[in-house]
C-alpha cells in the first residue's frame, strides 16, 4: 500500500497541473489514473463482485523520448489492483529501446507488448476503446501476467504494397517472462482443478503478427483491417497433485498397481506445446467500428509425478483446447458520447463445447472411490463441477462518456452463460450458470 500510495504521490507530482508535456524538450510523460467499481448478481467476477467491489484500479505512467530520429526509448510503470491480482504494486509494465533503420524494418529490445490480436498491446490504454473490458472471450481475463508483454528481441515493420493494395504490417518477436506465484495465472491453474500451490514458469516463446491494412481508404470506402497473430511457448509448472487428478494419471499408466495415492505429492505439469492463434478483422467508416476476432488454443498437457513407495513416474497427458470468437461494434453519437455492443463465446475445450467428457471424467472418479479405499489409498470424492463451467457466453452493452479531454467516464453491462473465467475459489458455494454484471470506471488522463 504504501509503494501505491507512492506511485499516487509521484504522478500527481508530475502532473502538477500540466497535462501532457516535455521535458527539456526530450523526455515525455504522460499516464492515466482510473478507479472502478463491480457489482454482478451472483458469482464472483474478477474481484468480489457479488457484494460489490471498487478493486477496480489502474494506475500507469510513461516515459518516452526520441534520442534520434530513428532511435527511441520508453518505459512504462503500472500500479494495478484486481482484487486479489496486483494489489496496488508498482511493475515495470514494459521498457524498450526501438532502432528503426527504415519504414521497411525496425529493431526493438527489452520488455515490449505482445502482438496477439489487434487489441493486446492498447489493453492497458484505457482512452483508446469503447468498453471497459476487452472480450473475455478471446482476451482472458485470467491470463494477463502470462500473455501481456515479455522480455524479448523483436523485429517489425511496414510495407507499402500499391495504392490499389494497401499495405502490410509485420512483427516477428522471441523472449520470455516471469510469473509472480500469487499472479492471475498460477490463481486460474489452480482454479481448474489441475493442480494446487502452482509456481510456473515460461519457456522461450515467439509472436509472429501480420495486418494487412486494405486500401479501402484510397477509394473513400472507410478502412479495413485484416490480422492474423500467432504465439507458441511452454509452460512449465511446478505444484501438488489433486486426488482426482492423480487417479487419470494411475488408471491410465498403471492400472492401479501403486501402492502409495496421497492427495498433495508433489507434482510436475508441462503444457508442451502451448500455441494461440488470433484471426481479426477490423472496418472502421467515419464513427463507426465494426470488429470480430477468434482466438484458437493449442495445449497438450502433461502432468508427471513419482510414486514415493515404488519410485515409479506416471504421466497424464491431457490436450485441452480452447477456443473463443466475439463480434461487436461501436458507435460515436457525439464528440462526447460514445456506445458500443459485442457478443463473444469462450469453450474450454472445442472438442467438449458442451463440457461433458470433463464431467465426465470427475465422475468416473467419484465411481472408483470406493475401491481406492478398499486398497487402503486415503482419497475422497470430487465435487463433480457443472457443464457450465466450461463455456461463458457474453452479451456486452458499454457507453463511454468524455467529459473533458482529460476525464472518461464509463458504464459497461453485462450478460453472462457459463462460468469457464469464474475461479471457483472464490466461490466456495458454488457458481450459477447465467448471471449478470454492472461495472462503472473514471479515468484522469495525464
Amino acid at each position: 500500500m504504501k509503494k501505491a500510495l507512492f506511485t499516487i504521490i509521484m504522478c500527481i507530482a508530475l502532473v502538477n497541473n500540466v497535462l501532457a508535456f516535455e521535458m527539456e524538450d526530450q523526455v515525455a510523460i504522460y499516464g492515466f489514473a482510473s478507479q472502478g467499481y463491480m457489482k454482478t448478481t451472483t458469482n464472483n467476477y474478477l474481484v468480489d463482485s457479488e457484494e460489490g467491489s471498487y478493486q477496480l484500479r489502474e494506475m500507469v505512467i510513461t516515459f518516452s523520448s526520441q534520442i534520434a530520429s530513428n532511435f527511441r526509448v520508453g518505459a512504462q510503470f503500472a500500479a494495478v489492483d484486481v482484487g486479489t491480482v496486483g494489489n496496488n504494486e508498482p511493475v515495470l509494465d514494459w521498457a524498450y529501446g526501438d532502432y528503426r533503420f527504415n519504414e521497411y524494418v525496425g529493431f526493438r529490445a527489452g520488455r515490449t507488448k505482445a502482438s496477439l490480436g489487434l487489441y493486446n498491446e492498447t489493453k492497458d490504454i484505457d482512452a483508446v476503446r469503447n468498453s471497459i473490458f476487452l472480450p473475455n472471450a478471446v482476451y482472458h481475463p485470467l491470463l494477463r501476467d502470462s500473455l501481456l508483454s515479455f522480455d524479448n528481441i523483436a523485429l517489425y515493420g511496414d510495407f507499402p504494397i500499391h495504392d490499389y493494395l494497401g499495405s502490410f504490417s509485420y512483427q516477428f518477436s522471441s523472449g520470455t517472462t516471469s510469473l509472480a506465484k500469487d499472479g492471475a495465472t498460477n490463481k486460474y491453474i489452480e482454479s481448474i482443478g489441475f493442480m494446487n500451490d502452482p509456481s510456473t514458469e515460461i519457456g522461450d516463446a515467439y509472436v509472429a503478427a501480420g495486418i494487412w491494412n486494405t486500401p479501402l481508404e484510397n477509394w473513400e470506402l472507410g478502412s479495413l483491417r485484416l490480422g492474423a497473430s500467432y504465439f507458441k511457448a511452454q509452460l512449465y509448472i511446478d505444484g501438488k497433485t489433486t486426488d482426482n487428478i492423480a487417479w487419470f494419471a494411475l488408471s491410465k499408466a498403471s492400472g492401479f498397481k501403486a501402492k502409495t495415492f496421497i492427495n498433495g505429492q508433489a507434482a510436475k505439469y508441462a503444457i508442451e506445446p502451448y500455441q494461440i492463434v488470433v484471426l481479426s478483422i477490423e472496418y472502421t467508416l467515419a464513427d463507426m467500428i465494426i470488429s470480430a476476432e477468434m482466438n484458437k488454443t493449442k495445449s497438450d498437457r502433461y502432468l508427471s509425478f513419482t510414486d514415493p513407495d515404488t519410485k515409479t513416474t506416471y504421466q497424464y497427458k491431457s490436450p485441452t483446447n480452447p477456443i473463443g470468437w466475439y463480434i461487436g461494434s461501436s458507435y460515436r453519437f457525439t464528440s462526447w458520447m460514445e456506445l458500443g455492443l459485442s457478443y463473444g463465446e469462450y469453450f474450454m475445450d472445442r472438442d467438449d463445447k458442451d463440457g461433458l467428457k470433463m464431467v465426465k471424467t470427475y465422475q468416473d472418479y467419484n465411481k472408483a472411490v470406493p475401491l481406492l479405499n478398499s486398497m487402503g489409498l486415503p482419497v475422497k470424492a470430487a465435487e463433480v463441477p457443472k457443464d457450465y463451467t466450461y463455456w461463458q457466453k457474453t452479451l456486452t452493452l458499454s457507453s463511454r462518456f468524455d467529459i473533458n479531454e482529460n476525464w472518461i467516464f464509463k458504464l459497461e453491462g453485462s450478460k453472462f452463460n457459463g462460468t469457464a473465467h469464474v475461479i471457483r475459489g472464490d466461490n466456495p458455494q458454488g457458481v450459477d450458470k447465467d448471471w449478470y454484471s454492472i461495472a462503472a470506471k473514471i479515468t484522469f488522463i495525464f
